[in-house]
Order: C-alpha cells, then structure tokens, then sequence
C-alpha cells in the first residue's frame, strides 16, 4: 500500500473538498483517484502536484525520495512559469527558412559562422561537428530563397566556407570519407559563387588533409588547380607551403626548401587591388605559416633525417607553438608536439627543453580534439621511450597514454 495516497486523501477532506470536486479540478477521473487515495495506484508527482495546486497547505512528506521530489519541484515551476502561456505554443516555424532573405539574415550567418569558427578552432569533436553541419544545412538552405544575385554569391561564398570548415572538423574527428565529401561540396559551391578566395582555401585544406593521409600526388594535384586562383598573397603563400609539405612526405628535401622559400618570399608580397577575406585572420598568417613550413620539415626529418631538416623544423615550429591565438590551441599544440619529438630524437638531444615543452603541451590538451594529435602523441611517446635514462620518462608516457585513451606503458 501506498500511505501517500491516504496523506493526499485527508488532506483533501481537511479542506473540505469532495471527491467529485477534486476529480473536476484536477482534471483526472474520479476512479482514479479513489484508487490512489486508497493506494492501489502510486501518487505520482503529477498527482501530487494537481492535489497540491487544489489544496495549498498539502506539505511534501519528508519519506518521499529525492527524485520524486525534484520532480514535483520541477513541475510546479514548469506549471507557474507556464501558466499565462496557451496550452500549445507551436514552434515548428523557428526552423523554417525565411521566404525572403535579409542583409539581416547574412549577417546573422556572418556571425554565427565566426563564433562556431573559433569554438572548432580551440577544441573541435562531435559535438562541434553536429553544430558545424547544421549550420552549413541552413546556410545551404538560404541560398535557395534568396532574390537577388549579390545576396546569391554572399551566401554561396558563406556556405562554401562553411563547407570548408566542417571538412576539416569532420578530418580532425578521423571520418576521412565524409572530409572529403565536405571539401568537395564546398568546392562546388564556391566555383558557383565564383570565388577565388575561398576555392584557393579549400584546395589547400583538401591537400593538407591528402599529406596526413601520406597520399602526397593527391595534395600536389590540388595545389596544382589553385595555381591559376588570383588571390591575396596570405592564401598564395599557404598554398606554396602545403606544396612544401607533399615534398616533405616524400622526402624531397630541395624541393621542400625551395617552396618553403617561395612561401616566406610570397608572404612578404601586397596585393590591395584584391579583397581581404574577413574570415582569412583566423587561419591564415605568419604562426600559420610558420607552423606549415615547420612540419614540411618536420616531415622530410622523419622520413630521411638530417640535421638541416630537423633544425629548419624546430625553428618555424618553435615560432609557431609561441605565436599562436590562444583559440587555436590545437594548431599550437600540433607544432609543439613535433618540436618536442624532434628534441627528444636528435642525436644531441636536448631533453630538458624537450621534456618541458612535452609537459606544457599536454597539460593543455585535454580539450583539444583532433587525430593529428592522436598521431603526434604516439610520435611523441615512441620518441619519450628512447630516452630512457631521463627521470620523467614514466610519468610523461603515462600521461601521454591517458591523452591517447589507451593504457599505461609497462
């Protein structure tokens, strides 16, 4: 039996209210009631709250459990809050594109887009990615309502780099597959729109996603369909580098210094006769590129060696790791990471400084997702296994492994 029931039934006859009454203002039937008030049935906290609201001097017992207490709370403050509303709000138009589409709406998009932008920047992960997808999908969705031709290309822009952006979140997730997909989609969007900046952009993010998958003829091939691109020297310069890389893949070391030359040259160039992209600050400048230059390098040093290679490395990752936005710790965190293996696998290497720059870098990743941390993490800790005879050996492949997700070492 249940004893609330009998609690809620002399409650309710100490107000004087009938059966009958009670079955009318709580809008439940009158069987129903008799049963709970008899404890055939649980008084729910549904219940309990229409008795409550009929017979304001009803207490909560104090044997009720926790949860039904934080529901019949929750309840009354939903029903207060709710009381001035009519019983059923629809709110299925908040979704609906408009039929026509404002500046206002642009801009709302500009905004939006900017704030996802540096929320993937610092950290990035499904969540994110779930956000960044819904947002291209209305971006998309605008492109089709709008009236004008200069609002047309605006938005195809915006979506294309949009596009981009859930690319290389999607790439940084590891569904390499679906990047792919994004980057292609926005491709097509920005050649619509007839922009030159944000194609140029995506090109180079598709490459940079080809050289971590080592498929360095892919990323070639697309620097190589951005070469005709007129654009700002930053993004010129961007594109060189991730040439650099691809070379770097195949260790081609003359050439990986030839391009990375070319980028430092290209980057000192100005173009004022053509547009700034409002968006290209937040991944295009000379942290950017440093960090670029710094893993061409880093990659030649792993796939050939060299003392050259690994002191290029350092000092463009170095620059890099110090210079970056503190939201893009991720981008921060990848040059970090290499210059940390690179000082822990030189053959006059400097543990100390690499040890210190493990240990700064790892205290700030937890939040940073992304699998070309993953990988750098595993570099570093098959890096940190050779240098045995330091002290924090253990303790940094420990903490490398928790990074990772996996156990710790023996």
């Amino acid at each position: 039996m249940d004893d609330r029931g009998s609690r809620l039934r002399a409650a309710r006859r100490e107000a004087g209210i009938g059966l009958d009454t009670m079955a009318r203002r709580t809008g439940l039937s009158k069987g129903h009631l008799s049963r709970i008030e008899t404890g055939q049935r649980v008084a729910t906290p549904s219940v309990l709250l229409a008795y409550r609201q009929v017979c304001p001097d009803l207490e909560i017992p104090t044997n009720w459990d926790d949860v039904n207490r934080r529901k019949l709370v929750s309840s009354g403050l939903i029903a207060m809050v709710g009381a001035t509303l009519p019983k059923s709000v629809d709110t299925s138009a908040l979704g609906e594109v408009p039929r026509s589409v404002s500046e206002a709406d642009i801009r709302d998009l500009e905004i939006a887009i900017s704030s996802w932008t540096n929320q993937e920047l610092s950290g990035g992960g499904r969540t994110v990615l779930a956000a960044g997808t819904a947002l291209l999908n209305w971006a998309t969705s605008l492109v089709q309502t709008t009236r004008t031709e200069a609002a047309r290309t605006q938005l195809l822009s915006l979506a294309a780099y949009m596009a981009d952006r859930c690319g290389w979140a999607t790439f940084n997730v590891g569904l390499h597959d679906h990047a792919t997909a994004f980057f292609q989609q926005g491709l097509s969007l920005a050649t619509e729109a007839g922009d030159p900046h944000v194609t140029a952009q995506l090109l180079s993010d598709m490459a940079g996603h080809a050289v971590y998958r080592r498929r360095p003829a892919e990323a070639l091939a697309c620097v190589e369909a951005a070469r005709d691109l007129e654009v700002v020297p930053t993004l010129r310069a961007a594109l060189y580098a991730v040439r650099a890389e691809a070379y770097g893949v195949l260790g081609e070391q003359s050439l990986v210094e030839r391009w990375t030359e070319r980028a430092v040259a290209e980057a000192t160039e100005s173009r004022p006769d053509l547009p700034h992209p409002t968006w290209l600050p937040s991944f295009r400048g000379p942290e950017s590129l440093d960090a670029s230059i710094g893993f061409a390098h880093y990659l030649t040093y792993l796939r050939s060696g060299g003392t050259d290679a690994a002191n290029n490395a350092l000092e463009h990752m170095t620059r890099a790791a110090h210079a970056g936005a503190p939201y893009r710790s991720r981008s921060t965190a990848l040059s970090a990471l290499r210059a940390a293996v690179i000082q822990m696998s030189l053959d006059n290497a400097d543990l100390e400084a690499g040890f210190d720059l493990a240990w700064s870098t790892c205290n700030e990743l937890p939040d940073a997702r992304s699998v070309r941390i993953g990988r750098e993490l595993k570099s570093l800790d098959e890096a940190s296994s050779q240098a045995g005879h330091h002290d924090g050996v253990h303790e940094l492949r420990s903490t490398i492994a928790t990074l990772r997700g996996g156990p710790e070492p023996v």
